[in-house]
């Protein structure tokens, strides 16, 4: 028998991640997720796919594009963010995973079901 032990160790999407501030954190992963088509964006009142942009200007990719969206990390890896009074998320690979929750309660027991 194998057994591995091993544990993982990332900051919270809601920190700065390595970047000088949250702001700059917030604002770098909201170019990515902007810019990243193959994550579906969902209406949060209804969970309806939205295709129309709700991050960023896609006429200005520079700095200048980003809308001021009070865009958020909350629990579970889940990003979300208002836009024209509506509000919007996404959860995905990367914002899913361990990286991007805050806690991920869990015991050994619960492991082996």
């Amino acid at each position: 028998m194998i057994i591995d032990s091993h544990g993982h160790i990332f900051p919270h999407l809601d920190g700065p991640s390595g970047y000088a501030s949250r702001a700059e954190q917030r604002r770098r992963l909201q170019q990515v997720i902007a810019r990243d088509s193959t994550m579906p964006v969902r209406r949060k009142r209804n969970a309806a796919i939205v295709a129309a942009p709700t991050l960023w200007d896609p006429h200005d990719v520079t700095e200048r594009g980003a809308w001021d969206v009070d865009f958020r990390a909350t629990t579970m890896g889940r990003i979300e963010w208002t836009h024209g009074g509506e509000d919007y998320y996404l959860e995905s690979g990367l914002l899913t995973s361990p990286s991007g929750t805050r806690t991920i309660p869990g015991s050994p027991r619960r492991a082996w079901r």
